[in-house]
């Protein structure tokens, strides 16, 4: 993980005409030069230069006349060049002896501008000379009359009417302000370090205060500073403790102070702020001033440029649109019915979700946002757009609470900002037309907090772990998204190590979530992930509590808090007919006989049929190919239909009949909760094709078992998961087609496709009739019915189910499905695209 930092030096020029008429009889000593070692390039000078002289320091005797001094133009390397200015005021000691000059160098002239002013160099006229040295971080104006006692006039950085005199003299510097003078050591730094305090909080009941900080180190002198070297700091009031969340190590607190080791290869400190190296910390102090009285490298120290402008502020609010959410298409809640997932007013609703963890695996949120250097990948904002963009309107969010209980690390970056077009650009794949009248979306809601030009994602830094979770659900929900809120026990034990403890840290996060009502609305909760992991069954055994069980005493208390949210079940302990962890709710007779010694999901089943919250729940099992699961068999073709519909598609027809009274059913709609695969086996291309078609309960996948299963999550967004590979590449940006692709055949809508945009030709029938005035189109198309003889002879539901638009899906052979060739990740194949095969399958309609 590599963070680049850019330096901008701005070029200026100015003309000064300084004459010092003072005589002195003082020895003469040499001064070090700095234009000797600076690689001056006087054949090309500023443009607006009127003159350029180069005064070399050796020529300089405090009864020299300096005379016609300006910028000079200096290369950089790569063709870069700048304006810098390095002249040296001969200083005098107290015994008179002329000693080697303070060697000045403008850096930004952005870190040199008071926060009130739009310009330094209007500061000056022909008798001011500005130089800024940046181990002090301010600009220094030498006055001609100055020169001959020496006096140099430093002034504010952020207030350019408050002045201070500095007399220099040899290790010694006398401070006359308010005719009160005091001596203070002098020390030239040889580093700046920028301390940036990007949010504050207090441990509840008034303890400890901590700060979310992050450091930016340049060195100041000539040699590099290579790694290993040790950086260190202190506050006035001390720290007591501190964790490093990037760039250091074998951090320890000491006597108040922090240290820490930098050994990164990309970490060594060049010269002359030839690099930045930043560190992030998370610090915590008795007291509520945290910025930093002393900073050193290796021992050395550093002059501190603050940059901190917080507040104690708990969690930023999300400010409501009048409308409650714009672009929300319903805020009251969501339900079930008959096999479906609706909103309460009986509308179908569809998710087409991905997953995105990092609040589970110590990364305090969602992962990836230290990937490259720019806001396509830094900004959740943008990656959010990204994300919906591509036709996704649901994420899940895997979560630890004892990652919710650890320090939240800073994820606030410095970044460089790219284009509204770059970021449509990124999600339409090369050589894709945009459908006409396509149009990429915006944010309802972005964040409202305030942002720093130039950051990144430090929005997301919101004082604790938990508040920024609560804060991402609050940020996803009002831009559209519906939130799926799982408990990655695989990362989190919880529930086993004191189980009331995991219902009371459930029940605290579905409350802090709660208060924001669109938040609520768009809620699913998914009670445990893959209980198989370690161990546990439907029943109760071995020591550990029972699923069932832990299941009912959840949404028993969740019920009062989120009675609009969906409850998510997923399987468990039912190796032979599941095949990976998370499946596994077979509860049939035939399915109990066939695989014997499986546990039994109708425990569960045969509880919530009287629950009041009945309508809430889902099934929510995971699958995946062979490549995850190492299966050799029932992995394809009917065999593997078969075993699908007996362990969850049964429930969505058939489903779950009480044991106690055999005509009392409950259809309990099924959402697949994960699955992926990076596509590299041709096993895991089999599966998947065939998966497909079970999805859409279309061809050989249509086995009169189940209904089609529209709502499914991708795993995962997140380029570092390590079996599946993400959405996005290892370089978290660019995208991974071949699975947008395959998403495409169960359902994904991408932008540039706006299939809900072609409108309905004229005199071509094409319309949008459903059936009957029980149904709904869209909840047509989410039972599969689509291809139906009578949706198709009838011409019912055209617009919903894409046959607006005669775009052909032909096959190149009829050894396999357009929908098996998308699998195989064949779309993009020149065979494929000359051929004109399967255009609609692959987006190329």
């Amino acid at each position: 993980m590599k963070r680049h930092s850019h330096f901008v030096f701005l070029v200026l020029a100015l003309t000064s005409t300084l004459v010092d008429t003072a005589q002195s009889t003082a020895p003469t000593a040499t001064p070090v030069s700095g234009a000797a070692r600076l690689p001056f390039n006087t054949s090309a000078p500023a443009a607006n230069a009127s003159l350029v002289t180069v005064v070399p320091p050796e020529a300089l005797t405090p009864s020299s006349d300096l005379k016609n001094v300006t910028f000079s133009s200096i290369g950089f390397g790569g063709g870069t060049t700048a304006s810098q200015f390095n002249a040296s005021i001969p200083l005098q000691t107290t015994d008179n002896a002329t000693v080697a000059p303070l060697e000045t160098f403008n850096t930004s002239v952005a870190s040199l501008l008071p926060k009130n002013a739009t310009q330094v160099i209007s500061k000056n006229d022909s008798s001011t000379l500005l130089i800024a040295d940046p181990s002090w971080g301010k600009e220094i104006v030498v006055k001609a009359s100055s020169l001959n006692s020496t006096q140099l006039v430093v002034s504010n950085a952020t207030d350019l009417g408050s002045t201070t005199a500095f007399t220099t003299v040899y290790n010694t510097t006398t401070v006359v302000q308010n005719d009160d003078t005091k001596a203070y050591p002098w020390q030239h730094s040889v580093c700046t370090a920028t301390f940036q305090e990007q949010s504050r909080w207090q441990v509840p009941d008034g303890g400890t205060y901590h700060a979310s900080v992050q450091l930016i180190v340049r060195s100041t002198i000539l040699e590099d500073t290579v790694v290993p070297w040790t950086l260190s700091l202190a506050s006035a009031g001390g720290y007591t403790d501190a964790e490093s969340t990037y760039g250091l190590v074998n951090v320890t607190v000491e006597n108040g102070t922090v240290t820490g080791q930098v050994v990164g290869a990309d970490q060594t400190l060049l010269a002359q702020a030839g690099n930045a190296p930043n560190f992030d910390l998370i610090i915590a102090s008795s007291f509520i001033d945290f910025e930093p009285v002393n900073v050193t490298v290796n021992g050395n120290s550093c002059a501190i440029v603050v940059e901190s402008n917080v507040t104690l502020e708990p969690l930023p609010n999300v400010t409501l649109s009048p409308a409650g959410g714009a672009g929300i298409e319903s805020a009251a809640g969501l339900t079930t019915s008959n096999g479906q997932i609706t909103d309460l007013d009986g509308n179908a609703v569809v998710f087409r979700g991905l997953n995105w963890f990092g609040f589970d695996d110590g990364n305090t949120g969602p992962d990836g946002l230290w990937a490259g250097s720019s806001s396509m990948t830094l900004d959740y904002a943008n990656i959010m757009l990204r994300i919906k963009s591509l036709g996704f309107n649901a994420v899940r969010l895997p979560f630890s609470f004892k990652d919710l209980k650890r320090t939240m690390k800073p994820f606030g970056r410095s970044c460089s900002f790219v284009s509204g077009n770059s970021l449509a650009a990124s999600t339409v794949p090369t050589g894709t037309s945009v459908a006409p009248g396509s149009s990429f979306p915006s944010l309802s809601e972005p964040p409202q907090s305030t942002q720093t030009l130039g950051v990144c994602s430090g929005y997301l830094d919101v004082g604790t772990t938990f508040n920024r979770l609560v804060y991402v659900v609050r940020l996803l929900t009002h831009n559209g998204f519906y939130v799926m809120l799982d408990n990655q026990f695989n990362l989190d034990t919880s529930v086993l190590d004191n189980q009331q403890q995991w219902l009371s840290d459930w029940t605290n996060l579905l409350r802090a979530v709660a208060k924001d009502p669109i938040s609520r609305s768009r809620l699913m909760v998914d009670v445990l992930n893959e209980p198989d992991v370690f161990g546990v069954r439907w029943e109760a055994a071995n020591g550990k509590p029972g699923y069932a069980d832990l299941c009912i005493k959840l949404m028993d208390a969740a019920y009062s808090i989120v009675p609009n949210a969906l409850f998510l079940v997923e399987g468990t302990a039912q190796s032979g007919l599941a095949y990976n962890w998370g499946d596994g709710l077979g509860s049939t007779s035939a399915a109990l006989k066939q695989y014997g010694g499986i546990s039994d999901a109708g425990i569960f089943f045969e509880r919530v049929m009287s629950k009041p919250y009945l309508s809430q729940v889902v099934a929510s099992p995971h699958v995946y190919p062979p490549s995850i699961t190492r299966a050799h068999d029932k992995y394809t073709g009917s065999a593997l239909f078969n075993r699908l519909s007996m362990s969850f598609g049964y429930l969505n027809k058939q489903g779950y009949c009480s044991r106690s009274n055999p005509n009392n059913c409950h259809r309990f709609p099924v959402l697949i909760g994960e699955t992926g695969t990076n596509f590299q086996s041709q096993a895991d291309q089999q599966q998947m094709a065939d998966f497909a078609l079970y999805l859409n309960n279309q061809g050989a996948g249509n086995d009169g078992q189940h209904n089609a299963i529209p709502s499914w999550f991708w795993w995962a967004w997140n380029a570092n998961s390590g079996d599946t590979g993400g959405i996005v590449k290892d370089d978290w940006s660019t995208i991974d087609w071949n699975k947008v692709n395959y998403m495409i055949s169960i359902g994904l809508q991408p932008w540039y496709k706006n299939k809900s945009a072609a409108p309905a030709r004229s005199g071509s029938g094409c319309g949008d009739v459903p059936p009957d005035n029980k149904y709904t189109c869209a909840q047509q198309a989410g039972w599969g019915k689509c291809n139906d003889k009578f949706m198709t002879t009838n011409n019912y539901c055209q617009s919903t189910c894409g046959r607006c638009n005669p775009c052909s899906d032909t096959r190149p052979d009829d050894k396999y499905t357009c929908a098996q060739q998308v699998g195989f990740g064949k779309c993009n194949e020149s065979w494929m695209i000359s051929g004109g095969f399967c255009k609609k399958s692959c987006g190329r309609c």
